[in-house]
Order: structure tokens, then sequence, then C-alpha cells
């Protein structure tokens, strides 16, 4: 019996949600698949550069966000 794997199985190997199971017949498939094998390693640089990216606001972001929070509401 032949199965499909999905992106979604390949996605749930990469953040460890398969069974011991499961996860032994990915690594199997990836042994006879260099399509599968490789688009889950690009899955895992893409995760591992996600990881590194740290988003952090300019400092003129966030000179305006503190003038502006101390302004009085003219309407009072």
């Amino acid at each position: 019996m032949m199965t499909n794997f999905t992106l979604n199985q390949l996605t749930r190997l990469l953040y460890r949600e398969t069974s011991s199971e499961e996860s032994g017949m990915l690594y199997e498939l990836m042994k006879y698949c260099p399509n599968l094998k490789k688009q889950y390693d690009e899955m895992k640089k893409t995760k591992t550069l996600l990881g590194r990216r740290k988003n952090k606001p300019s400092n003129h972001s966030v000179n305006n966000i503190l003038m502006y929070s101390q302004m009085k509401p003219s309407h009072l």
C-alpha cells in the first residue's frame, strides 16, 4: 500500500508532533524520495532562519509612540 505524505505531515514532523512510528516512516521514505527530503530540508532551514530573526522597532518609532502617549487630549 502506497501512502501519500503531505506537507502537513512534514510540518508535524518538523515540530515533533508525529508519533514515533509515523516519524520513522517519513524518515524512511525520505531515503528513497529525494524531492521529499529536499522539501523537508528546506523547511528545516526556513524554521532555523525564522527562529533567528528578531524584530525590533526603530528608535524613531519608539520615540514617536512615547511622545504621543504624553500628549493631553484637546477635547477635555
